[in-house]
């Protein structure tokens, strides 16, 4: 081959990283060599004995050996001129240093500064090291121009991910609540962002290439202009664009929350449907369902689930059969779990109040006879102190109860004289003392008094009492039937106390008592228990007449109040158009009678808290499971209205010039060949199938034990929306900013921006050169 030769030397300003040469007479390459590539300038790649090429450029005495410099000359199809570039570029490299270079590279995709880093890094190094300001821009330039070749793709994609990372944060919060006002707040936003950030880069490049400030004017506006239009258009697209990625994203997290709702049960569609809705519950599903009780479902758990289930029984489905049937059913249990629970606490009814007292005076009889006659026989002495407290309950008695009991005592041949005093002159009183045996006089007082007249009274007898007591209940039945509750009590407390002052002090009267022998304190506990859901007698009522109450009263006033409780289930009034199962209407009328905080505290009173507490959770578990049965059973008028209306509009159909004059033309005829062509069930018919598919999981009954699971994994749900709600957010924030950070990246001067002209680097468009 003929031309000069070339020796191999270690040749001035030869790099490290290739062979350099030395131009002889000829080129002559020695043998086994020979020509790959003639870029016809004075440089060749040649294919060297051993097999490898090497580029040689005989004007600038380059050579290098280096497969991906070699490479990157033979795509460029450039040979000395893209070797010159390589070999002042990985120079200036050397004296920028590689992370400086790099670090360079990648601030020109800055906004604002992208223009100015050169020249301001160049001012830096000529201050520090004293080289003139044009020899370190030139260094600087070509370092950072090198970088750009070697790498052009990681350039490009860095300063597309650099300018959109500084950019991105300062996304603007958009407080328009339409999306037409969002995208008129953004593409406003973005046309003055990026129209600001083209004058201000377009001014740098325009006054380092130019030198005048003409020609950096002209720059800055010609990168104003085009970065303005780029952005409005770039701002207007974002918010949509970034909504829907937003919504995407956000699905793709909730993603945890349709497989929990697939494990409570719902299937399918009926889980798309419900989704939400137990959703909305769930930060509250755990304590519903720990207070529910033992007849709770799904629909239990929450306002919003309650809200479906009404929906869902108000439907014209299957669905609204299986929800009513699995309620009812639910209703019925507890229903009859409130009678077991009365009757294991206060026993199974038996007859009415009259019917219990006539059979405790029948059992009562001969027993008071043979148990009071020595009871009768102990005499009270007003110098003790349980004595002085009996005497002194005795005088709060009214005259009048006090006049029917000496009658009383007179008819029963009892000693009844001077029974709460008699007021006579002072010869009566002497005649009355001369007229009594010695031990008559027993017992017998005469106090004078200050108009001259004395009173005589006898000392309470233990009959006397026991009459007084009899007088005393008779007059709290009278009062009570003539409805005066409040004096009825306070009779019949009284007469309670008296007999249980007589018990402290005389053991044969309460060993009688104890016996169960004492007709009129099992009356007495008997009207208690009757009448102690009546609200007109109060608390403080009960509280006062259990005071005197022992076990042999408390058996009777819990029947007697079994009894009333039995006795108002059977006056319940049915519904003529609701559901009427008896056992139903008759649990609602216990409850009405029973559900109030004052009959709570009543019950507490008389039966103890353990029994009480008994009641009352069964009350209040009742209650939730026939509330809830009566609200479906009873219906939404507003619901089936709504229903009916809009099946009636299914059938007749909308007007065709209505649905065109309120959807337009186009509208009208795209949406009548789409259920043309792929037709499909209408909306009442898919209602209607997806009630059927969520009415047997949302009111199956559960344990309390499988309901807290299952609420518990609704919990569950309350972190992962979370989580997708603002990972929604975040990925709509940072759409719109990455939208925001392409477009402030806008254009270098000429038809071509720095943007298509980095994406064409990565091969992702088709833009011209």
């Amino acid at each position: 081959m003929a031309g000069p030769s070339w020796t191999q030397n270690g040749g001035a300003a030869a790099p490290a990283s290739g062979p350099s040469w030395t131009r002889q007479e000829k080129r002559d390459f020695g043998e086994g060599r020979e020509i790959i590539t003639d870029f016809g300038d004075g440089s060749y790649i040649v294919k060297g004995t051993n097999g490898q090429p090497s580029f040689i450029d005989e004007k600038s005495g380059y050579a290098t050996s280096d497969i991906a410099k070699i490479s990157e000359i033979a795509a460029s199809k450039g040979g000395r001129q893209r070797a010159g570039d390589i070999y002042r570029g990985e120079v200036a490299q050397e004296i920028a240093g590689p992370l400086a270079t790099r670090a360079m590279s990648l601030t020109k995709g800055f906004p604002f500064i992208r223009e100015y880093t050169e020249p301001a890094a160049a001012f830096a190094r000529s201050v520090a090291q004293g080289i003139p300001l044009s020899t370190s821009l030139q260094t600087i330039q070509e370092a950072v121009s090198r970088r750009e070749q070697e790498a052009p793709k990681t350039v490009a994609a860095s300063r597309i991910a650099g300018g959109i990372a500084a950019t991105a944060p300062f996304a603007p919060q958009l407080t328009a609540q339409m999306m037409a006002g969002k995208m008129a707040q953004s593409g406003l936003y973005g046309g003055a962002i990026t129209g600001l950030e083209g004058l201000v880069s377009g001014f740098g490049k325009g006054l380092f290439e130019t030198g005048t400030l003409g020609g950096a004017a002209e720059e800055a506006l010609q990168q104003g202009e085009t970065g303005a239009k780029i952005g409005t258009g770039i701002g207007l697209l974002s918010p949509p664009v970034a909504a829907g990625a937003g919504y995407l994203y956000g699905q793709y997290l909730r993603e945890p929350v349709r497989d929990i709702v697939e494990k409570i049960g719902f299937k399918k569609d009926a889980a798309a449907a419900v989704e939400d809705t137990l959703a909305m519950d769930a930060a509250q599903a755990v304590e519903s369902a720990e207070n529910v009780g033992p007849y709770g479902s799904i629909s239990s758990l929450g306002p919003n689930t309650t809200a479906l289930l009404d929906v869902v029984a108000n439907s014209p489905s299957e669905g609204a059969r299986i929800a009513r049937a699995n309620l009812k059913e639910t209703s019925l249990a507890a229903s009859n779990d409130l009678t077991a629970t009365l009757d294991d606490v206060l026993g199974t009814p038996t007859a009415g109040i009259k019917t219990q007292k006539a059979k405790i005076m029948a059992d009562t009889a001969k027993n008071r006879r043979d148990l009071y006659g020595k009871a009768y026989d102990f005499e009270i002495t007003p110098d003790s102190e349980g004595g002085a407290a009996v005497i002194d309950l005795f005088n709060r008695v009214d005259p009048s109860d006090l006049s029917g009991a000496r009658t009383l005592l007179r008819e029963a041949g009892e000693a009844s004289e001077y029974i709460g005093g008699k007021r006579v002159s002072e010869a009566e009183a002497n005649d009355i003392m001369k007229s009594l045996t010695a031990q008559q006089r027993q017992g017998v007082n005469i106090t004078s008094n200050a108009d001259g007249t004395y009173t005589v009274s006898r000392t309470p007898t233990v009959a006397s009492i026991d009459y007084v007591t009899r007088q005393l209940y008779d007059q709290a039945e009278a009062l009570k039937r003539a409805g005066n509750a409040a004096a009825a009590a306070s009779k019949r407390n009284l007469a309670m106390q008296l007999r249980s002052g007589l018990d402290d002090i005389n053991s044969d009267y309460a060993a009688a008592r104890r016996a169960g022998k004492d007709a009129i304190d099992q009356k007495l506990a008997a009207d208690l228990g009757n009448d102690l859901l009546n609200p007109r007698v109060t608390r403080e009522d009960v509280a006062v007449a259990m005071e005197s109450v022992d076990d042999v009263m408390q058996a009777q006033l819990r029947q007697a109040l079994r009894n009333r409780i039995d006795e108002l289930s059977a006056n319940a009034k049915v519904n003529p158009r609701g559901d009427n199962d008896q056992q139903v209407v008759e649990a609602l009328a216990a409850l009405k009678a029973m559900n109030t905080r004052a009959v709570a505290t009543k019950l507490e009173m008389a039966l103890g808290k353990d029994a009480a507490d008994a009641i009352g959770q069964q009350v209040r578990d009742t209650s939730a499971a026939l509330m809830q049965h009566a609200s479906v059973a009873l219906g939404s008028k507003t619901a089936v209205r709504q229903m009916v209306m809009q099946r009636l509009n299914e059938i007749a159909g909308e007007p065709l010039s209505e649905k065109i004059g309120r959807q337009g033309v186009v509208a009208t005829g795209a949406q009548g060949l789409t259920q043309g062509l792929l037709g499909g069930p209408s909306q009442s018919e898919r209602v209607r199938a997806l009630a059927s598919e969520i009415a047997p999981v949302l009111t199956q009954r559960m344990t309390p034990e499988d309901l807290l699971r299952q609420a518990q994994q609704m919990e569950q749900m309350t972190s992962y929306i979370d989580r997708a709600r603002r990972g929604a957010q975040t990925a709509e924030t940072l759409t719109r900013g990455t939208a925001l950070g392409t477009g402030i990246q806008e254009t270098r001067r000429g038809p071509e921006s720095e943007v298509e002209r980095r994406l064409r680097t990565l091969g992702l468009g088709n833009y011209p050169r």
